[in-house]
């Protein structure tokens, strides 16, 4: 066994730790570690318990020269009694990252707790009855809850990496949850309501209690006081309720086997890098760069690519043949710089809904109400993994969102309804074949189909990493309507030339109508382009002396696919006239003659080969040539 080690790689900072403590700052301390042989920057990540942003700080420089001594820094601009998680990393200056250090717990001082005589904290005596009912509840529940949840151990915390090129693991944030539920840290006024309880497990009871009442837990006790229905909530439950938007996640879903493509929103200026990586625990980096992990299975590496216009600053992450396994939470970031940490949230959809249905609709295919009266409206669909959202729009408001199924009570039918239809998105496009291949100069012709839309909807296409709209080259057939639905189907196809510089990035066929308008776009399904094409040639033009025993001349196609069949090499004149033939391979090596002979060997070396693909010519054997010099001693 051969161990790789890459010794521009710095070492992880020893000692990370806390010195001390303030009201908006702290301060910690480590000692450097190798640079890796270069020069090295230290950067601290922190960020609020609970939070899925990182604030990236450049803390110091450690010169290659320089005596190492232990180095503190002070992290300011904070928020007083909150807690903060901290972990560092060395960069040096042949851009090599370490790994993490272990997460640090840190506090911040408080300044205690203040009276406050605004109208938040003064609860009507109707809520004031009903909080006292649920925390008497509450105490009961929560003697059950700590006797249950003692004897469970802590969970151990492991931060193992991968090091090889650069690429390591990255700690995962959600490794701390159980210090992250708990919101005496977020909220020390409620902290102390429930310490006089002497509740420890505060956000558990009220999820308990929720659960009882059918409410949807959320983490927080809002579900109580709704149940209850109580409008006006005590504030310490709607700080708690909004706890929820310390996490800003984009949404990103794809159909199983499509290409699925995460955009990350920042540029890299000279000097710096995007990197993805998977949140699992711990979390896995997927690119560095435009390169992929090297340690991560063959079967995901062949589906990774880093897309987009590089050249403007743009590195994407594209998955295609989209899996189940794929599903989760992915972050981009860039190196060694301050700023947010992007978050985005992939969903797989394994089973794509195979009708929708209203009930109460009447022979007429409407739904038949009395001006005056009320009419209960149910809407549902068929099958879908995960469960697809259906939303119900009355004069194109949207009423009520729900999965699978809405039920809506239109209160008093006014005249002003009459002949209003409701609208459905359409599912998203299917294309005619599973992979989309085709061959340079040679027309792509592929189909993709809509449905279940109301109304009609249309279809777009999309190409390349920029998104070039190619619709002009569609044939749309009329749509079909489906009576037992009063639904729309859809058929567009595509004619298009495609070029090899499309060759590995994404085709778009979207759908949309009146129903996508809120949302800015149709709904889409991306397939991966496969082009294959006749290479182009390039032959090496070394340059030998006479006393150069071994001499070689180097055949270099580039084509797809990479697969080539070598004919004769030629050596020509500087006339053009052929001297001599070699037998066909990708590396020429010249035969050995005598000392005083060799500059014979000078000349133009031609080389042929193929790949089975022709190219504009209708040529199937390409050519190219370099030339070889022999300089006389």
């Amino acid at each position: 066994m051969t161990l790789l080690v890459d010794y521009c790689v710095p070492d992880i900072p020893g000692n990370f730790s806390q010195r001390d403590s303030a009201f908006t700052s702290f301060t910690v301390q480590w000692d450097p570690s190798s640079g890796g042989g270069y020069k090295q920057t230290f950067y601290i990540q922190y960020r609020v318990q609970g939070s899925s942003e990182w604030t990236i700080v450049s803390a110091g420089e450690e010169d290659i020269n320089e005596q190492r001594r232990r180095r503190t820094y002070e992290v300011t601009n904070l928020k007083e009694g909150k807690a903060y998680e901290l972990r560092m990393y060395a960069e040096n200056t042949a851009m090599k990252r370490s790994n993490f250090t272990d997460v640090l717990i840190v506090l911040t001082k408080s300044s205690g707790p203040k009276v406050s005589t605004t109208s938040s904290a003064v609860i009507g005596a109707v809520v004031g009855v009903v909080v006292t009912l649920v925390i008497v509840c509450a105490s009961f529940i929560v003697i059950l809850l700590i006797k249950r949840s003692q004897g469970k151990d802590k969970k151990e915390k492991n931060d193992k990496f991968y090091v090889n090129a650069g690429f390591q693991n990255i700690q995962n944030g959600d490794e701390y949850e159980e210090v992250e539920n708990k919101f005496d840290v977020e909220h020390p006024q409620s902290s102390k309501t429930y310490e006089t309880l002497g509740t420890k497990d505060k956000i558990s009871v009220y999820d308990d209690l929720e659960n009882t009442k059918g409410v949807t837990s959320s983490k927080s006790s809002m579900g109580v006081y709704e149940a209850l229905g109580i409008q006006e909530k005590p504030s310490i439950y709607a700080k708690m309720e909004n706890q929820k938007d310390l996490i800003k996640v984009e949404a990103v879903s794809g159909v199983k086997g499509s290409t699925v493509q995460m955009e990350c929103p920042y540029k890299t200026p000279q000097g710096k890098r995007i990197l993805w990586s998977k949140k699992t625990n711990p979390a896995i980096q997927y690119t560095d760069g435009t390169n992929i992990n090297p340690n991560l299975p063959s079967d995901l590496t062949t589906r990774l690519s880093v897309t987009g216009d590089h050249t403007a600053g743009d590195y994407h992450l594209s998955i295609s043949d989209v899996r189940e396994s794929d599903e989760g939470t992915y972050e981009c970031y860039l190196s060694g710089t301050a700023g947010s940490v992007t978050t985005l949230q992939l969903t797989v959809i394994t089973n794509i809904p195979s009708s929708v249905s209203l009930e109460n609709v009447g022979l007429d295919k409407q739904l038949n109400g009395i001006e005056g009266q009320n009419l209960i409206i149910r809407c549902s669909v068929v099958g879908g993994d995960p469960a697809p959202d259906v939303k119900l729009l009355i004069s194109q408001s949207v009423v009520t969102v729900a999965k699978y199924s809405v039920q809506y009570t239109l209160s008093s039918v006014i005249r002003s309804y009459d002949d209003q239809n409701v609208q459905l998105k359409p599912y998203h496009p299917r294309f005619s074949s599973d992979s989309v291949n085709t061959e340079e100069n040679k027309p792509l012709v592929i189909s993709c189909t809509s449905t279940g839309s109301r109304p009609k909807a249309s279809i777009y296409w999309l190409l390349g990493d920029g998104k070039t709209n190619i619709t002009a080259n569609v044939t749309q057939l009329s749509p079909s309507h489906d009576p037992t639905t009063d639904t729309y189907s859809v058929t567009s196809t595509l004619t298009y030339s495609m070029d090899r510089i499309y060759n590995g990035q994404y085709m778009i066929c979207g759908s949309r109508n009146e129903a996508t308008l809120e949302q800015g776009r149709g709904v889409e399904t991306s397939k991966t382009l496969n082009i294959t094409y006749a290479p182009d040639i390039t032959v090496t033009s070394p340059i030998y002396t006479q006393n150069d025993a071994i001499r070689t001349v180097t055949c270099n196609p580039s084509g797809n696919p990479d697969s080539y069949i070598y004919h004769k090499w030629q050596h020509k004149s500087k006339y053009g006239d052929i001297i001599r033939e070699f037998g066909g391979n990708k590396t020429l090596k010249l035969p050995d003659v005598p000392v005083m002979l060799r500059y014979q060997d000078g000349g133009e070396y031609v080389c042929t080969a193929s790949n089975g693909i022709k190219d504009k010519d209708d040529e199937l054997e390409k050519t190219g040539s370099g030339l070889v010099s022999v300089n006389v001693r």
